[in-house]
């Protein structure tokens, strides 16, 4: 083996602690997003809630799509009804003078 062969193993010996922290830091990285997104959805479609001792129950798949759904919708009217409730005083004032 030549000096620098020895020079990198030793190097390796004597720093190699200081190498592992990185090592494992890119190991806890190195995550498929992807197929852990998929096995989470798959389980999320098995899970029901019940509040009442089993008698309804609630599919939380259903429920949040249902939400995801509303959600743009009660925004639409929230603000809507926001405009109307703006305009109440403006029109009162009108009506009144």
């Amino acid at each position: 083996m030549s000096s620098a062969g020895r020079s990198e193993d030793s190097k390796e010996a004597r720093f190699g602690h200081l190498l592992n922290p990185i090592r494992d830091l890119a190991q806890n990285w190195n995550i498929d997003v992807a197929r852990d997104l998929e096995q989470y959805l798959e389980e999320l479609e098995h899970i029901e809630v019940s509040f009442d001792g089993g008698i309804t129950s609630l599919n939380f798949a259903e429920a949040a799509r249902l939400i995801q759904v509303r959600c743009p919708l009660s925004a639409v009217f929230a603000g809507w009804s926001l405009s109307r409730l703006q305009q109440t005083p403006n029109r009162q004032r009108s009506l009144r003078g």
